[in-house]
Parts: C-alpha cells; structure tokens; sequence
C-alpha cells in the first residue's frame, strides 16, 4: 500500500510541477487586465519603454540608504483611496539599484553529456536520502518515466526523439519498513527539493505542506521583533538564529555549484503549532540581488499574470534547531547568470510611488495597503527551458493592498526609475 501511495504522490508532484511549467512558459506576449475602477493606461504601456513619469518625485538612489522609511513615515502620509493604518514597509539598505537580465544555464553547468549530468543529480539525491540508495526507486521527473525506462531509451538513442530536454531525477522512499524520504532535482538545477522525511514522520503522514495538519500562529517579516523563542524537537531557537542557520545553508552548504550573482534571502518566518511543546518554523526564501529581492510567489500560480513573470518560489521548514527537514523551491535553486543592463542613479521616492497608486485607481474605491517592499519583477522573454530560459528584471515598489468593494488582493508595480505603473491581482476572487 505504501509503495503505491509513493508512486502516486511521486507521478503527482512532477505531473504538478510540469504543468506549471509548460503554463507558465506558454508564451511570450503580454496580457493586461482590467477592472472598471483602475486606469489602465499605465498599465498597458509596453513594459519596455522606458518614458519618465515627469510628475514623480526622484531622488539619488543613495539616499534610499540615509533615509529611514518605517511606520513613523507611514503615519506622516494620508489619503482619500488607500489606508495607511496597518501597513508594513520595508525598504532596505541596497547596494545598488539596477535594471537587470536572468539568464537560465541550460543544462546544469553547460554540460552536454547525459551521463554526466545523471551523475551530478545522483551525487545531489543521495546527499538528502539517508536510507541505502536504490535505483529502482528513482524516476525521471522530465519525461514522468522510471529511471529503468530512461536508461534503456538513452542506450537505444530514443530518449530526446520527442522530448528535447535531458532527465530530471526524483527519488521517493517506497520501502515498508523505511521511514517516508524524498528528494527532487530539474537538470539544470533550477527547481530543487528535498525531503528528509521527519516532520512526516512527526505528523504521520507523508506530505508536501505541514500547514495541511498545523495552524500557523504567528507571522513574522524580517524587520519584526525577531528575538522570539520557539521549541523544536532537539531545544529552542530564536527567530533570527533560526534565519541565520537558513540562509547560511541554503547559500553555502547545498550540495551542487550554484550562482555568485545573487544570495538566497528569507523575506518571511511562519509559526505552525504541532502542539504546546513542538513548533515547525517555515521560511519563505528569494534570491536577492545587489540588496534587493526578487518577487516572491506561493506554492501555486495563483495571480493573472505569473505565465509572463517569473517569481521565485521557495520553502524551507525547520523541525530541529541544526537542520533544515524540508525544501521546496520552484525557479530559485539560484544557478542563473545574472547581469547588470544598466545601474539607475535617480529613483522614484515611496512617498511619491503612493502618489501613483493613488492617482491611478481614482476615487471609485478605497485600497487597504497591507505592505510596501523593494522588489525585481522579472518579465520572461525567452520560456523554452532546453535554451536557458531568459528574464528582465526591473526594480519596483511593489505595494500589496486589498480592494474594500471585493476583498481582491492586488499588487501593484511602481518602477523605480521612471514611475511607471502595473499591477496583478489573485485569480478567482
């Protein structure tokens, strides 16, 4: 029974994430949407011009650093189409700021031989399956075949007659008398998972998500109180201890050559309860470039517009204090190359980044703005993975708020050199 639990959950998860890829990648062109009580005309301008918002206030973009944007210079603001009162800001320290280009390394460092890169996946499994490791457990996550299938194709050459892309791996315990344990790899590095198995073990069930079983009690931003103390099951950490340990390991303890260009950072720590005694931290991780962030999306594609932009996605839970149990990432395993186009010298104040927001959606409703951060909107330009997917990136306040009329959250996108404005909105609401 367990073993064809396995193979269902396995089959799932990479019949799951191909389909999010293939939507995701599934065009090119830009899509805009609508609604009746936004102006649009911002929003449908092409995203590569680049005309200056002249009634926008600049500043040298040093001066992001001298100044301190918090809640008290939240409170010095007012209008009649956006709350202020519960807003959360988050402008950091950068080293600079500018427009960008993502280049996806295809396949994973530019080898060509499929031998080869089956090696470096294996080497890259077995570093996270503690158990005695069997090939008959492993499956290709690219063409959803078992790895038997895989190798008996490549020996004939039928392998690529369809499928131009090299074999991703993916490796599941299915082993009655060994505990639940998983691990994941793309062929590029890209998207990468593991799973050691003991929150699933602590929990009883073999899972994606703890908050399936566990409330999440507290929410915490990286600017929050972080001193804050909760028991794992080896002892008790703090938040900031807890970020610390994350993104030291996911930058410089992963077991394959990952980007210079950019370092993974946690944006978020959630709280599950498990009981009175025993908490799992979740970390919510990006890569981060020059002191700015790459956007960051859930698990599922869930806005208007993420087949057109990409946002990284990453997951990292913590159940003992010296180990990281679990790792979803979907876009950031952090292998791309990543380029300067051009540094900007003058940037869009926030005070006057509010002012666009409010300008642009009139007085027809009133927006609750739940957060103000610093963000690259990545905008996909080339979505076939087998060429190394591309991406420009472009720095923007991203402002979070939520329509009072229909409760919708929707994001909205101040470019930080021309004050150019867009937005996206979570579907089905």
């Amino acid at each position: 029974m367990k073993k064809n639990k396995c193979i269902i959950l396995i089959i799932g998860i990479c019949a799951l994430i191909l389909g999010y890829t293939t939507f995701n990648f599934i065009t090119n062109s830009r899509k805009h949407l609508k609604e009746d009580n936004i102006n649009t005309n911002a929003t449908d301008k092409d995203s590569k011009e680049k005309e200056i918002n002249t009634k926008a206030e600049y500043i040298d973009a040093e001066e992001l650093n001298a100044n301190e944007y918090n809640q008290e210079f939240i409170k010095t603001l007012q209008y009649n189409n956006l709350e202020l009162g519960e807003t959360k800001i988050y402008i950091p320290k950068v080293e600079s700021v500018n427009n960008i280009s993502i280049k996806g390394n295809y396949p994973y460092l530019g080898l060509t031989d499929v031998e080869e890169i089956i090696d470096k996946e294996l080497e890259y499994l077995d570093y996270f399956i503690e158990e005695e490791f069997k090939e008959e457990e492993l499956w290709d996550c690219t063409h959803v075949i078992s790895f038997e299938e895989t190798r008996k194709q490549i020996d004939e050459g039928t392998y690529f007659n369809e499928n131009k892309r090299f074999p991703g791996l993916v490796y599941g315990c299915m082993d009655d008398e060994q505990p639940y344990s998983y691990a994941h790899v793309y062929e590029d590095f890209s998207t990468i998972w593991f799973d050691r198995g003991k929150i699933s073990n602590v929990l009883n069930e073999e899972m994606i998500f703890p908050e399936n079983r566990c409330e999440i009690i507290k929410k915490y931003e990286i600017n929050d109180e972080l001193d804050d103390e909760y028991q794992l099951l080896n002892g008790s950490i703090t938040i900031r201890e807890a970020i610390d340990f994350v993104e030291n390991y996911l930058n410089n303890c992963m077991p394959y050559e990952m980007s210079k260009d950019a370092q993974i950072k946690v944006n978020q720590v959630n709280i599950l309860e498990v009981n009175d005694n025993l908490y799992i931290l979740k970390f919510l991780a990006t890569r981060n470039y020059k002191g700015i962030n790459f956007e960051w999306g859930g698990f599922a594609f869930d806005c208007g517009k993420d087949d057109y932009y990409l946002k990284d996605r990453g997951f990292a839970y913590m159940i003992e204090t010296d180990m990281i149990d679990k790792y979803l990432a979907y876009a950031n395993g952090n292998t791309d190359t990543i380029e300067s186009t051009g540094e900007i010298k003058k940037v869009v104040t926030p005070k006057s980044a509010l002012d666009i927001v409010s300008e642009e959606i009139g007085s027809n409703s009133i927006y609750k703005v739940s957060k103000i951060e610093l963000a690259y909107r990545n905008e996909i330009i080339n979505g076939v993975p087998a060429e190394g997917t591309e991406y420009v990136g472009v720095p923007c306040y991203k402002i979070t708020c939520t329509n009072s009329l229909d409760e919708r959250e929707t994001y909205f996108y101040v470019e930080m050199e021309t004050g150019n404005i867009s937005y996206d909105s979570i579907k089905g609401m």
